[in-house]
């Protein structure tokens, strides 16, 4: 039976969603655990530096899979996703709404110096030990460096227009944002009980 373009699209919608959920939780975990090595609590040091190297790396990684720009068009991106709706009236409807959503998408990433900056900073940080960065982040120069309001900016824009694409599309609302939430009362929940052992 051969499947719908439709719905070989939402296959590939979900790919990508799944990689831009990870993001967004991974960014929180990333914050959390930065704030936490900045208290100098010396009992979870290893740890902490651990953690956040892994969730730097991981973070950097997944934004750059969803926002890469393959020209051999082999993978699935946002800029794959949004293109593909564009062109096709079949996933479009022809619905000036979902039309305006995605050439609005369309536009924010096209030429767009931010989320260039983080490709390089993949690149020259992630990707490989280059010699002119031996210290990896803190080797970046002045222009080339990145903060956490961007790394947010875009994982929150990742989530929240697949989330809208695929209302719109399927009529079908992906997880409620409730598990962000969660997340951050699981943190919080963690650092108490952390903070009572350290006390004992």
């Amino acid at each position: 039976m051969k499947t719908s373009l439709k719905e070989q699209f939402k296959d590939e919608l979900l790919i990508l969603y799944r990689e831009a959920y990870f993001v967004k939780a991974q960014y929180i975990l990333l914050t959390r655990t930065y704030n936490a090595i900045l208290s100098n609590d010396d009992s979870m040091k290893y740890i902490l530096h651990t953690t956040f190297d892994a969730l730097e790396f991981s973070v950097l990684l997944k934004l750059t899979k969803i926002y890469d720009i393959d020209p051999d068009k082999q993978s699935i991106t946002l800029l794959h996703i949004f293109n593909k709706v564009q062109s096709n009236k079949e996933l479009n409807k022809n619905d000036k709404r979902i039309k305006r959503y995605v050439s609005a998408i369309l536009k924010e990433l096209h030429d767009n110096k931010e989320i260039e900056k983080i490709k390089v900073c993949r690149d020259k940080v992630v990707s490989h030990i280059d010699k002119k960065y031996p210290m990896g982040l803190l080797s970046l120069k002045q222009n080339e460096q990145i903060d956490f309001k961007l790394l947010e900016k875009y994982s929150n824009f990742a989530y929240k227009s697949l989330k809208q694409l695929y209302k719109f599309l399927y009529n079908e609302t992906l997880l409620d944002t409730k598990q962000f939430e969660i997340l951050e009362l699981e943190c919080e929940n963690i650092n108490k009980k952390l903070d009572n052992i350290s006390e004992v």
